[in-house]
């Protein structure tokens, strides 16, 4: 989808960009001309991409299933119900940053590379992102007139740390053990051992 951002002489408050009406939107940064702030309001939804989401996804199906030798593809999206295309494309940077290796041949698929303890949600977010930032001006403060003196900006740069403090403490390995049921290969519900 292309936006075409509002004049730039208009008022205001008649600048506002909606992405999605019917979402709780968040304004990201503000620019009055005449206060050296910034020009356009953009209001987003605070949330992670599909992209950064599914990757997860992806990565703990890998390691929930490692036991039965490389996985593939088509078999994560039919389990996860994501598109096969779009995964096609998630696991090409995260084969290039070596957390998952592809193994070619008639029982060929994708493996992870590393111990699911030594993955952490954070690295795949980050990576899949290419970086969490809650607003522009964090990753972008020449943008903006008031970033050298802004309290506002102190606080979401704070609060994007925080989050990637708790996301790169959360590895694989832990998702797997909050994971309430194996699933096998076809999909079905496996039942634990001891019960």
């Amino acid at each position: 989808m292309t936006l075409r951002l509002p004049d730039l002489d208009t008022p205001i408050l008649s600048r506002r960009l909606f992405l999605d009406p019917a979402a709780p939107k968040t304004i990201l940064y503000q620019k009055n001309s005449c206060l050296g702030l910034c020009d356009v309001v953009l209001e987003i939804d605070m949330k992670l991409s599909t992209r950064s989401r599914y990757g997860v996804r992806l990565m703990l199906d890998l390691a929930l299933h490692a036991d039965e030798g490389p996985v593939r593809l088509r078999i994560v999206a039919q389990r996860q119900g994501i598109g096969i295309k779009y995964l096609e494309q998630i696991i090409i940077p995260l084969k290039k940053a070596n957390y998952v290796v592809s193994v070619r041949g008639p029982k060929g698929g994708h493996l992870l590379s590393k111990p699911p303890e030594e993955i952490t949600v954070g690295q795949i977010v980050m990576l899949l992102e290419g970086g969490l930032k809650l607003t522009r001006c964090i990753q972008y403060p020449e943008e903006c007139g008031r970033s050298d003196y802004c309290v506002t900006r102190i606080l979401w740069k704070e609060a994007s740390e925080a989050i990637h403090e708790r996301l790169d403490a959360i590895t694989l390995r832990e998702l797997m053990n909050r994971t309430p049921a194996r699933i096998d290969s076809k999909g079905c519900r496996l039942e634990d051992a001891g019960s």
